[in-house]
């Protein structure tokens, strides 16, 4: 299996884009402190904060330790070294923060662009060997057991319902409003900017639709190419993370778009139909959560002390 960086069956669907593509949705001029509170849930600004991702994410890491120790002690050590440094969960994908609305600062901007780091990664594995393969399956299978009766039935339950909420963000950008985007032009315009097809860039304006020459991951580790000698277990050792370095026009363009974003409300905007949208979608699922959480929350735990860290 060249390139295998996780042996866990477990993952949330989507993640952050490397590059913040657009003006990031924004909308409805209602606050959503004037909905209903939701009985038996958080009643926070971000609705998202009653679906437990960070309990997922520790699940996830605890069955990917587990699988390592286990695949060490049947002599196949490869996982449990290059895991090595693998951070403890902090957060998710359900984490709403400040970098969702919008550019942060004139001087992330500056400073990064559009871009952000790709954070820690593993180094590569490729498997030749049959019975390795056989032993991880048998090792995920055993870090199930360790968690309990029932916990793989549960997480796939409960990340099914996560993946129902994800896509919450297409219904953000649908309530863009209209004139949204004709104000975030012209104020790119007026600091000396052109889209070469403005009708594409009012339907979703972008930064990249302005001709500006981008950065991208510099340093790291690039292609690796393992021998395929049958029976063997290679790692790219050489690997090394990257960062992300913008080029000069790139950091010039993006504070220009921090200011128009502010200029415009745009990420006022998107905070407030952000946090209204969430709640929407939070309420519709409320019965499932209610009834699920505290289980999640205690599988936490449990796979918490498995690795220690409880």
């Amino acid at each position: 299996m060249i390139g295998r960086r996780r042996l866990v069956a477990l993952s949330i669907a989507l993640v952050a884009p490397v590059l913040v593509s657009s003006i990031a949705a924004c909308g409805s001029n209602e606050s959503a402190t004037k909905q209903p509170g939701m009985s038996g849930l958080k009643n926070s600004e971000f609705a998202f904060d009653n679906y437990r991702g960070l309990d997922m994410e520790v699940i996830g890491y605890a069955l990917q330790i587990q699988r390592d120790k286990c695949l060490a002690e049947a002599g196949y050590p490869q996982n449990l070294q290059v895991d090595e440094g693998r951070p403890y969960p902090t957060t998710s994908v359900f984490v709403t923060d400040e970098s969702q609305f919008g550019l942060l600062s004139e001087e992330q901007a500056r400073v990064k662009g559009f871009g952000r780091d790709p954070g820690w990664q593993p180094p590569k594995i490729a498997s030749f060997d049959k019975n390795y393969d056989q032993v991880s399956e048998k090792c995920r299978e055993a870090g199930w057991r360790d968690l309990g009766a029932g916990s793989a039935e549960l997480v796939q339950k409960y990340q099914d319902l996560g993946n129902e909420l994800l896509p919450y963000r297409q219904e953000v950008d649908r309530r863009l409003p209209k004139d949204l985007a004709a104000k975030m032009l012209a104020c790119i315009k007026g600091k000396g900017y052109r889209a070469a097809d403005e009708q594409k860039f009012l339907q979703t304006p972008q930064p990249q639709l302005l001709g500006v020459e981008f950065g991208g991951i510099e340093g790291g580790s690039q292609e690796w190419t393992p021998e395929p000698k049958p029976g063997t277990i290679q790692v790219d050792n050489a690997f090394m993370p990257g960062k992300y370095v913008p080029s000069p026009e790139e950091s010039k363009l993006a504070v220009s778009w921090y200011r128009c974003q502010q200029e415009t409300g745009t990420t006022k905007a998107n905070r407030e139909t952000m946090a209204l949208v969430q709640r929407e979608y939070v309420e519709r699922h409320a019965e499932v959560l209610i009834e699920l959480n505290p289980k999640i929350e205690a599988l936490a735990k449990t796979a918490a002390r498995l690795v220690g860290k409880g």
